[in-house]
């Protein structure tokens, strides 16, 4: 598989077993961060961009890597699901497009009715 050690399956709990943290870090889970913790997402892509150009492919960043072993490892796999994820949350960062246009369909207008669902007094949008 695509990682130091084969494929591993791993996640929050419920999963198939615990999560073992092995320092692969996974690219995406970053960039999906932008639009809460730009700075810091930022810093990390012109880091990884400059300092680590092993992680960047045709399409834009691999999948992950591992500075914790040696030699350190970088993924050359692309996944569509993290890519989109990815996507996705860089023009959330932009313009908000992809939240306002989910929030104000009429489907999920309704169902944030029906389940009751109300904006928190003094929430800030990111």
């Amino acid at each position: 598989g695509d990682s130091p050690w084969g494929y591993d399956v791993s996640g929050a709990t419920p999963c198939l077993h615990s999560p073992k943290p092995n320092g692969t870090v996974s690219i995406y889970g970053a960039l999906s961060s932008l639009p809460f913790t730009p700075d810091l997402v930022l810093e990390m892509v012109n880091h990884l961009y400059h300092q680590h150009p092993q992680t960047w492919g045709p399409y834009g960043f691999y999948d992950s890597y591992n500075l914790a072993v040696e030699p350190p490892w970088y993924s050359q796999a692309l996944y569509g699901i993290d890519k989109g994820c990815s996507m996705l949350m860089i023009e959330n960062y932009l313009s908000r497009l992809i939240w306002e246009t989910y929030t104000n369909s009429p489907a999920i207008q309704k169902a944030l009715e029906i389940l009751a669902f109300s904006q928190r007094t003094g929430a800030k949008h990111a």
